[in-house]
């Protein structure tokens, strides 16, 4: 019986704090609410996020591949024989088949202190200092 009354008690002293503690709870009023709190960007940890530490270009030689093969040749006879006649966008290619890529390297500082590095052939849309995150191995600009 003593028990009872002793947990009983406790109850009592501690009612008015749970209440108090439930009383600083503001759910949301109305669909403008819950959408402004769905979309939040801080909405939970970002785990893939950091800051551009650095941005260069590199240029790489291409890597060697197969050696043009050479045209068809149909004979029409004994001695004559024809050949497609190679144009001047063929030309421009075989100019630009030696020409080095150029990329680019970023360095990403994660949030956690590691560090990343990427590479892309196309020039990034982010510059050293930015507020990114990595998709699908691609650094992405994060709007905050």
């Amino acid at each position: 019986m003593i028990r009872l009354w002793k947990t009983l008690a406790c109850l009592t002293l501690a009612l008015p704090l749970l209440a108090n503690a439930q009383s600083k709870l503001i759910l949301p009023q109305n669909q403008d609410d819950i959408r402004r709190l769905t979309e939040r960007a801080d909405a939970g940890p970002c785990v893939k996020c950091g800051v551009i530490t650095d941005v260069r270009s590199a240029t790489r030689e291409r890597s060697p591949g197969r050696a043009p093969e050479a045209p068809p040749v149909s004979g029409i006879g004994n001695n004559v024989a024809t050949t497609p006649i190679i144009g001047k966008a063929a030309v421009k290619n075989a100019r630009n088949a030696n020409k080095p890529i150029s990329y680019y390297k970023m360095t990403v500082r994660y949030d956690d202190g590691t560090y990343a590095f990427f590479e892309q052939d196309d020039e990034p849309a982010v510059k050293k200092g930015d507020r990114v995150e990595v998709i699908d191995g691609r650094v992405e600009r994060r709007t905050e």
